[in-house]
């Protein structure tokens, strides 16, 4: 049996043969179940209580002796839910700590900052980032290179990007004309001539400028915050989308 998803749940290798073993029987001590396991009857308390936390397993009292129970399979989903339902809970209090961290943090003392994100993690990242977007995202250059790396949790962030009414203005390459990622609502795009082609592609949004830079091993992206360089490459982008063609 795959215990992979036991795992992904939140139970440790060691809670899962123990629970495991009393899955196999109606109840059984402790010392019972370390021998069992091959491990120490120490331990196999310890493992207990935290499935008992869980609420994965129960025990009663017979001859003055704890005997444990496994509790029945269906109470895993109740475990995920009561995860899923304290998640949701934490995101909740997180929203609300976030003002008062931003408070925290003094002022400014510099205009520029500048980061590097790798991969495919770093891509998921910035495109989570863009949802911000408070106007309209520019991108120069785009390639829909994020379709080919992640495709999946791009098609669904373009969903969120969609619901949020978040527009998108393209300046891209001809070839690019009757691509699908250009088919999305709130997408406006013009076509530039072969000799303003780039393989890096740069987007705008809030004070920032993306800069993604694909490559056959790597994906490596610069973010720079600064407000004066993306009005700047906005400028530059009204200039150009001015002699692009529809």
């Amino acid at each position: 049996m795959d215990y992979k998803l036991l795992r992904e749940i939140g139970l440790t290798d060691a809670e899962i043969r123990v629970y495991m073993e009393l899955i196999k029987t109606d109840s059984a001590m402790a010392s019972e179940v370390a021998e069992k396991v091959g491990i120490f009857r120490t331990n196999v308390y310890d493992l207990l209580e935290s499935l008992i936390e869980k609420g994965l397993v129960s025990y009663i009292i017979k001859a003055n002796r704890k005997h444990f129970i496994a509790s029945k399979p269906q109470r895993l989903f109740d475990y995920l839910k009561e995860k899923e339902d304290k998640i949701r809970e934490q995101e909740k209090q997180v929203k609300k700590l976030i003002p008062s961290l931003f408070k925290l943090k003094g002022p400014k003392t510099e205009e520029l900052k500048a980061e590097i994100y790798r991969g495919r993690e770093g891509l998921k990242t910035l495109l989570n980032d863009m949802l911000s977007a408070r106007k309209i995202i520019h991108y120069l250059g785009y390639s829909g290179v994020s379709f080919d790396i992640i495709p999946y949790y791009t098609a669904h962030w373009q969903k969120k990007r969609v619901n949020k009414k978040i527009v998108r203005k393209i300046l891209t390459k001809t070839q690019m004309r009757n691509s699908k990622a250009l088919k999305y609502p709130f997408t406006k795009a013009r076509f530039l001539p072969d000799h303003y082609n780039t393989p890096i592609s740069t987007m705008i949004y809030n004070n920032k400028i993306w800069i993604l830079m694909p490559s056959d091993n790597d994906h490596v992206s610069l973010l720079i915050d600064s407000r004066k360089m993306a009005l700047s490459m906005i400028n530059y982008f009204n200039q150009l989308w001015k002699v692009a063609k529809s």
